[in-house]
């Protein structure tokens, strides 16, 4: 009961079956190598419940490194962090919070901490964001850091951007003990799994008394299958218990209704199609997404729906790709038509997100209906998790355009099956 309350309190939000289930596993010290939940169901709660964790069982790594291969995702990941510790900073001096004693027992961890300190320290590491160095002011200090794939190995690897030859030993030291890595979306870089558990396996070879070193951990989080994740039979997935919830039962039987559009091989055909699909939904004042693989066919597909729309097609109409950078992207989460794919709500008229895979992987986006070209099976699951994950809407749909020649002419009801 007491979880109940601490958790609710600290995210709005009551727990999920599941959520419960590895809050108690943490408790026993127990972190399962993967964790495969679906997109919607909220895993990156899995930072603010071993936080809770950490305040009743001191054994936990004391260090959660969140790092994915998405630039975007860190810095929403960042945004949720600095509000937990925000909320967590205001329970340290109110004792009536119900994260009171959680604030006050992480506070304490930290010998050096001062009353005027934060419970637990916050930083991002990744290109274009300066490192506020909070992560290593003090071994002993709980921290959070949350940072993209590069800026994070090259640190394991003592060899960070940027970092001299005294600090490389430190830095690799300190991700390298008392440390619980949380690699997010880990199917998109296997590679990089593979490095973490190699590392980890690494430091338990000739050690005469491992329980008594500060152990290094590794939870990778995906929704999509990882391949070789780990031991895949201590798998943490969903129970019945989850299956049967209400709200886990209408996300995960959202409707959504598919529809198929072949056309020649052609990208300005691909293009103009993807453009008047799209278009269609301006009467339904909703959200569209629109998915492309390539940045130019979003761009351009992104101009021919101004141009037809005309009445405030500027603040209707966002892009969103890998090649914008980070202020610009800032900016972008700000725009009027950005906004309703970040929220629930009813809408006054259409709005479109036209991106390419910058989009498709962890952002919290919620769209009614999509409009895409046809991508590889783990893209195509990553992109209709963005596509009525709450359930809300009961005619969703989702328009796929390939190029005729895809599937065999003799038999053309293969792309079907």
């Amino acid at each position: 009961m007491e979880f109940e309350e601490q958790f609710e309190t600290l995210l709005g939000l009551k727990p999920f079956p599941w959520q419960r289930r590895i809050y108690g596993k943490f408790l026993e010290n127990e972190i399962p190598p993967v964790c495969d939940i679906p997109t919607g169901l909220g895993k990156t709660s899995v930072i603010p419940l071993w936080l809770l964790a950490l305040a009743e069982n001191k054994n936990l790594p004391r260090r959660l490194v969140y790092v994915v291969n998405r630039r975007t995702i860190v810095d929403q990941a960042s945004d949720l962090v600095c509000s937990i510790r925000d909320t967590m900073g205001k329970a340290l001096e109110d004792e009536n919070s119900k994260l009171h004693k959680a604030a006050c027992t992480l506070h304490a961890m930290d010998p050096l901490a001062s009353n005027e300190r934060a419970p637990f320290a916050v930083s991002t590491l990744r290109g274009e964001f300066a490192d506020n160095q909070e992560w290593k002011s003090s071994p002993a200090r709980p921290a959070i850091i949350v940072g993209t794939i590069d800026m994070i190995g090259s640190k394991v690897l003592f060899s960070g951007y940027g970092d001299t030859r005294r600090t490389r030993p430190l830095h690799a030291g300190l991700l390298g003990c008392d440390c619980l890595f949380v690699h997010d979306e880990a199917h998109l870089s296997p590679a990089f799994g593979k490095l973490l558990r190699s590392v980890q396996s690494f430091r338990c070879i000739s050690r005469e008394e491992p329980t008594r070193l500060p152990q290094m951990r590794v939870l990778e989080l995906s929704a999509t299958h990882i391949e070789g994740g780990g031991n895949e039979d201590e798998s943490f997935v969903l129970d019945d218990d989850d299956k049967s919830h209400t709200i886990i039962k209408e996300r995960l039987t959202a409707p959504k209704n598919l529809f198929l559009h072949s056309i020649e091989k052609d990208g300005k055909l691909l293009q103009e199609k993807t453009a008047d699909l799209a278009q269609a939904f301006e009467s339904s004042s909703c959200r569209v997404i629109v998915f492309l693989r390539s940045p130019e066919d979003a761009q351009k597909v992104a101009v021919g729906i101004c141009e037809a729309l005309q009445e405030n097609a500027a603040q209707r109409v966002s892009v969103l790709t890998g090649r914008i950078r980070g202020r610009e992207r800032d900016l972008l989460l700000e725009q009027p038509g950005m906004k309703p794919f970040l929220t629930e709500g009813t809408l006054d008229q259409t709005v479109f997100l036209i991106a390419t895979s910058a989009a498709e992987v962890g952002m919290d986006l919620h769209a009614d209906h999509m409009v895409c070209d046809l991508s590889t099976l783990d893209s195509m699951v990553q992109r209709l998790g963005r596509v009525n994950r709450f359930g809300t809407c009961k005619d969703t749909k989702v328009h796929v355009v390939y190029p005729e020649d895809i599937c065999n002419k003799k038999n053309p009801s293969d792309l079907e099956k």
